[in-house]
């Protein structure tokens, strides 16, 4: 009885290319998975840092609303600072200063805006939050005409 050598040894080969081929691919689904995986988290928490700082624009914005107190106009303040904010109503009324997570600051070194009785910005209409990590950032908008907040990623 006679074997056919040359047959084997190319059904050997072939298989150990297809190994190789899905083994490659499950490495590189594997590499692409760890990678979304690690951008996400610093991802999840600049968006959580900007709606953050999109309520204490709110905030600022409802104090402004609500009129008077105490005989005298209550006026609200949102501050942006580089690696804080802090909203204020009226005359050092009501104080609050928040720390932005240690990777995440803003584009300005000092940005104010103040609103009206009804709700509309007086100046500084747009803010950037960025990760220093990542390089990401987010864009705050007051809207001059309703005095709508919101925000994007860039």
């Amino acid at each position: 009885m006679v074997f056919d050598t040359t047959h084997t040894n190319h059904c050997n080969g072939s298989i150990l290319v297809e190994w190789i081929i899905a083994i490659s691919i499950v490495i590189s689904l594997v590499a692409m998975g760890v990678s979304s995986i690690v951008t996400m988290p610093s991802r999840h928490e600049l968006n959580r840092s900007t709606e953050e700082v999109v309520l204490a624009i709110k905030k600022a914005q409802l104090w402004s609303m609500l009129g008077h107190r105490d005989d005298r106009m209550a006026q609200g303040e949102f501050i942006l600072k580089k690696h804080s904010y802090s909203i204020q109503e009226g005359l050092m009324l009501h104080h609050v200063e928040m720390e932005l997570p240690q990777h995440i600051e803003s584009a300005h070194t000092m940005k104010r805006v103040y609103f009206s009785a009804y709700g509309l910005p007086y100046d500084g209409t747009e803010f950037i939050l960025q990760d220093t990590q990542t390089g990401a950032t987010n864009r705050i908008w007051i809207s001059v005409q309703t005095g709508r907040v919101r925000w994007e990623i860039l």
